[in-house]
């Protein structure tokens, strides 16, 4: 209780030094302001450490940060202040509000069950499905249509009886019945729905970052992309809860994304390529943000993101660079000489044969030139040769550290064992 004083405290110093404004104060650059109930309201700067960190320390309180985002107690933490600046702003009334607050945090939250369709996306049969951020990407097969159909009619059911079962056929039947057999992304949260989304959207863009990869990987060597590039600007979705009779269903603007087409000759194509190892280390360390930075997947992921900024760039110069600093990430973090770091470690991790490895070294040296040119101004001279010959020197080696990541631990360990190999060494144990 001695913790819910000092909350009730930080939360009454914030009403004292809070009053009711104009809407046009929302629009004003350095005050601390918000709305709620077509109200709003601004916090006087002699609050501001109290205004900011009162959200944080309710999500200490237990383990709620694991059910609520900062967005949600931020609002409830609002409705708070707003009922006590147009009510009795006293220290009683604010304990009461804090009790409130952490009573409201405290309760398990139903597990929302969430389903988006990806548009223009055909997955076979029994395909794997992408792991990412506690979400798939997958085929809504017969089987799992069944259970989620079962699952909503017994919600329905327990609440309202038989117009529970109507209500099911007319509200959330007719909408599945269309998502069966498509290719869809399937998250659990044990949240508000807001924050399922939220974090749903960034699972998809990481999908669509693998995805983009696997297209540069594969162009390469085939006549035909397997991954289709146009746009869809927004997609489905419908939330599902365990206890409660409410569907949310809408439509959600997600920009620009790639829909693609897979077959099974794509699947192994896109293995080799290394996009399952990638979307592994994604799932495994909660988008990254589990990783150390200066970790061996770490660099990986790096390398991941600046290879696809890649695709989206306008001139062969901004090509290259972004290209460069994908294997920068990777073979030159801490360098004195980035330039001939990443000669030498791109030589020696796509090629084995010291022939092959001079003639890599020899060509990146080259081609880390125009990098430059590009950085710093001056008149580029890269060509599109120079760019799909720095793509595939990319994708090569991001393929072939994927097949050793577990390896090495570190980068640090990476560095030290291309710098004792040289060009003539072994970097890889197999």
């Amino acid at each position: 209780m001695k913790k819910g004083m000092a909350l009730a405290s930080d939360l009454f110093k914030i009403a004292m030094r809070t009053e009711r404004v104009g809407a046009d104060s929302i629009l004003r650059r350095g005050h601390l302001s918000f709305m709620t109930s077509q109200k709003c309201y601004e916090v006087s700067l002699l609050a501001y450490m109290e205004y900011r960190g009162l959200p944080q320390a309710l999500l200490k309180q237990n383990e709620s940060a694991k059910r609520f985002s900062v967005s949600t107690v931020e609002s409830l933490v609002h409705e708070s202040i707003a009922r006590l600046v147009e009510g009795q702003t006293t220290i009683e009334a604010a304990t009461a509000e804090v009790e409130g607050l952490l009573a409201v945090l405290s309760e398990a939250q139903p597990e929302q069950i969430v389903l988006y369709e990806v548009p223009g996306v055909t997955l076979p049969k029994g395909s794997r499905p992408y792991l990412l951020a506690g979400a798939r990407v997958t085929r809504l097969s017969t089987r799992e249509y069944r259970w989620l159909a079962r699952r909503w009619r017994e919600t329905f059911s327990a609440v309202s009886g038989q117009k529970g079962k109507q209500d099911y056929v007319k509200a959330f039947k007719p909408q599945l019945d269309r998502l069966k057999g498509k290719t869809v992304m399937w998250c659990s949260y044990a949240a508000e729905p807001k924050r399922a989304q939220e974090l749903s959207l960034e699972t998809l863009n990481w999908i669509i970052i693998l995805l983009k990869y696997a297209c540069l990987k594969m162009n390469r060597d085939s006549n035909e992309m397997a991954i289709g590039l146009s746009a869809v600007p927004s997609f489905e979705y419908f939330v599902i809860p365990k206890d409660s009779s409410s569907l949310i269903t809408g439509a959600h603007v997600a920009g620009k994304f790639l829909p693609w087409k897979l077959k099974s000759s794509d699947r192994v194509r896109m293995r080799q390529a290394g996009v399952f190892v990638l979307s592994d280390i994604l799932v495994s360390s909660d988008n990254g943000r589990k990783l150390e930075p200066k970790s061996f997947q770490f660099a990986l992921l790096q390398a991941l993101q600046w290879t696809v900024t890649s695709l989206d760039l306008v001139t062969n110069g901004s090509r290259v660079l972004a290209l460069a600093v994908a294997l920068e990430a990777l073979f030159s973090p801490n360098s004195s000489n980035p330039r001939l770091a990443v000669a030498e470690g791109t030589a020696m991790t796509i090629f084995h044969d010291l022939k092959m490895r001079q003639n890599i070294y020899r060509r990146m040296k080259g081609l880390y030139d125009k990098r430059c040119d590009a950085a710093h101004g001056r008149k580029g001279s890269a060509s599109d040769w120079d760019v799909i010959e720095m793509g595939m020197m990319v994708t090569k080696a991001i393929s072939v550290l994927c097949k050793h990541v577990n390896e090495y631990h570190s980068l640090v360990d990476f560095s030290t064992a291309l710098s004792q190999a040289k060009l003539t060494g072994q970097v890889f144990k197999k």
